[in-house]
């Protein structure tokens, strides 16, 4: 399976997982359907430009974006104070 078909079923089973956050949140009488809404609407428009971006350019795109989110990603757990494997790290020195 090739990087650009692989994203697009990622997209699918975001989906679906979204779908089922809605009816437990919603269930659990903890749904904030505002901000719901909002998030929805960003999740929208964001996974439509995604779509026709990695559709126009490919992995050429979508590679290098991948690595530098999950960096992010990584940065952004490692920055936070509670992070255990923060913890231990610092604790090594």
């Amino acid at each position: 399976m090739g990087l650009t078909r692989a994203t697009a079923h990622t997209k699918a089973l975001n989906l679906a997982s979204n779908v089922v956050s809605v009816v437990v949140f919603a269930i659990g009488g903890h749904a904030l359907w505002l901000i719901g809404l909002m998030m929805a609407v960003g999740q929208v428009i964001g996974g439509w430009l995604g779509s026709h971006a990695a559709m126009r350019f490919g992995p050429k795109l979508i590679r290098p974006l991948l690595v530098i989110v999950c960096l992010a990603m990584v940065a952004k757990l490692l920055s936070d104070p509670a992070n255990p494997l923060r913890i231990w790290l610092l604790g090594l020195t």
